[in-house]
């Protein structure tokens, strides 16, 4: 690919990775040449204000209603195909006696598969609904970038083991060590776009390349997969938009992630373009504005809280008003050796701290009777010192505050892994007794 005539080659003797960098990393003009490639940054407008739609194309109100019917469709097929999945395989673990523990084992996890597929599509259409309302928050703070660069590159190359893909990183020498990032919404940027040229490059090359510049953070994740087609540049930035009706079929996903990822750079005062073309592979170049601090990044260090597999200690309160979590937490909670109690709702999880003792308390905040910010409040006005863990279903920084201000100590969002409950449960176990 030639060299972006925009950016001027380095005159010193700079090294060839620099060098590259700099020829991806940087935002493509509209009009860069080479091989008919072409470069948008979102859906394309009419070429004058008085032009009108086609009959049937997507600004047309016959093509818009099209276009909605197309995205429901596929939404509900994206849905009820994991709970077929999850739906058949309960039940063949459920009544078929004669299958052995491989076998349930398998189904099990093909079970696990299709449902992290569900969670994911109710997390990217969410977290789209929370856009669109105005309710998310960018939260810049110092980072190390090159730490961030490091780790989805990591978790590209596991998207792509066994696949005969070669996944590089290049980062410009000039990195700084620290910037003002949002880095969630940085990450989740780019293990999507990450994702999917993994996902669509059958063999061949991927490749991150970032440099900094003047308060200006530039990524680039380039591909040397199939393309895309000039007409669909025009739509993959919107939501329940692909490139062609059979990469669903092919591949998964909703076509969620590219909108939101061009919304997510825009709500941090960036901007994100795409240069592809047929059988030449594809870039996306994102620019984001981020200052560098002088003073280095301090990593804090957590002092390891128990051997992977040991057994926790301590006696564990379960608010919640769902039968089914209530018995799925008692069994998972006794599994890392805890005793455990439950409550079907707030005010009887505050009865049953006031009369017995609890060393931490696991609390659903939507609950009827009394919710868990409402109970939360109660526990502590009475004096209770332990640890509270929250859940919920939706953990927003409003939501997260709230619980914070009424006492609990953490929100955790449902669903959790076994892994990540143990480690809060043994880090929050573990302060407590080294308060006493």
């Amino acid at each position: 690919m030639p060299a972006d005539p925009a950016i001027p080659a380095p005159s010193d003797a700079a090294s060839a990775e620099v060098r590259t960098v700099l020829q991806f990393a940087s935002p493509l003009p509209a009009s860069a040449p080479g091989n008919g490639a072409r470069t948008t940054s979102g859906p394309a407008t009419p070429a004058k204000a008085g032009a009108r739609a086609s009959p049937g194309s997507a600004r047309s109100p016959s093509g818009a209603h099209r276009l909605r019917s197309e995205a429901l469709t596929h939404l509900i097929h994206e849905m009820r195909t994991p709970l077929s999945a999850i739906m058949g395989f309960n039940k063949i673990n459920q009544f078929t006696d004669q299958l052995g523990r491989e076998q349930r084992i398998a189904n099990s996890a093909a079970i696990a598969r299709n449902c992290e597929r569900l969670l994911a599509l109710i997390n990217d259409r969410l977290e789209l609904a929370r856009i669109e309302s105005g309710a998310l928050a960018i939260n810049l703070d110092a980072h190390d970038p090159q730490h961030l660069l490091r780790e989805v590159f990591n978790t590209a190359l596991a998207l792509a083991s066994g696949k005969p893909l070669s996944i590089d990183l290049q980062v410009a020498a000039s990195m700084p060590g620290t910037l003002l990032l949002d880095e969630g919404r940085l990450r989740q940027v780019l293990l999507n776009l990450l994702g999917n040229a993994v996902k669509f490059t059958a063999q061949g090359t991927v490749q991150i390349c970032a440099r900094w510049d003047t308060g200006t953070l530039h990524i680039a994740v380039s591909d040397s997969g199939p393309g895309i087609a000039p007409a669909a540049l025009e739509r993959i930035w919107d939501p329940y938009q692909q490139a062609d009706a059979g990469i669903a079929q092919r591949f998964g996903g909703t076509g969620l992630g590219l909108a939101i990822s061009r919304q997510l750079i825009e709500l941090m005062g960036g901007q994100i373009a795409v240069r592809s073309a047929p059988g030449l592979g594809s870039t996306f170049s994102l620019t984001l504005p981020a200052d560098a601090l002088k003073t280095p990044l301090r990593r804090n260090r957590a002092a390891p809280v128990t051997e992977p597999g040991a057994a926790l200690k301590g006696h564990v309160l379960i608010a919640d008003d769902s039968d089914d979590l209530r018995s799925l937490l008692d069994i998972v909670l006794r599994g890392f050796g805890l005793s455990v109690g439950m409550a079907a709702n707030g005010f009887l999880a505050a009865e049953r701290v006031a009369a017995e003792h609890f060393d931490l308390v696991l609390l659903d905040m939507e609950m009827p009777v009394m919710d868990g910010y409402e109970t939360a409040q109660v526990l502590r006005t009475r004096g209770f010192d332990r640890p509270i863990i929250g859940f919920s279903a939706a953990t927003d920084e409003s939501m997260r505050s709230r619980a914070l201000l009424a006492g609990c100590d953490m929100l955790l969002q449902k669903p959790v892994s076994n892994e990540h409950l143990r480690a809060e449960l043994a880090s929050a176990l573990a302060a407590c007794q080294r308060d006493e």
